[in-house]
């Protein structure tokens, strides 16, 4: 039996992390993968050890660099609201993107519901993924109160409130929770 070994950052075999074997005693390729908790360093260096005879390589000669994959995450909106889209946003900035949707953006506009995802490459290669889940959100209805009441008096005008929101717009132009209309007008919150 073959096994690959791999060094500390900086070439020391005295804790070697075992990282791929190959059964037999004849040569071959062995498979072999760095442990997701590696630390980024770049001495690395790669031995193999043979149990049959007992024979411990020299190293591969040439330091290796362990690079971290990028940390991603997906930021922005994500719920849809008739007639406005979601916007997810693939983080880190400065890396190459890839959306299932075949977007190669860092931010996307989404339309319709769905589960979206993006693999991220930083610079040196090392990628990494994450989705996210965009939702059809139902748009509020506005409760509208009426003061003094309901009952006025032709010529005078009419508070129309409405707490509870973060923007308005009236169709009289008003953008605050409450606006003032004469009898005769019709305001609608939209």
């Amino acid at each position: 039996m073959f096994t690959a070994q791999l060094s500390d950052a900086s070439g020391n075999f005295s804790n070697p992390v075992n990282i791929g074997t190959l059964a037999g005693t004849s040569s071959g390729t062995i498979s072999a993968a760095i442990p997701l908790n590696a630390n980024t360093g770049s001495g690395y260096r790669i031995r193999v050890l043979s149990n049959s005879p007992e024979v411990t390589s020299f190293d591969n000669g040439v330091n290796l660099s362990i690079e971290a994959n990028p940390f991603v995450t997906i930021t922005g909106t994500t719920g849809l609201c008739e007639g406005a889209p979601a916007n997810p946003v693939a983080n880190p900035s400065g890396c190459t993107y890839s959306w299932n949707t075949g977007e190669t953006s860092q931010s996307i506009t989404v339309t319709q519901a769905g589960t979206f995802s993006v693999t991220v490459t930083n610079g040196t290669g090392c990628t990494s993924s994450a989705s996210v889940a965009i939702q059809q959100a139902s748009n509020p209805q506005p409760v509208i109160s009426f003061y003094p009441s309901l009952t006025v008096c032709q010529g005078s005008y009419i508070s129309l409130y409405c707490p509870g929101y973060s923007s308005y717009q009236w169709s009289n132009g008003s953008t605050t929770q409450a606006t003032s209309i004469a009898t005769a007008e019709h305001t609608l919150l939209q």
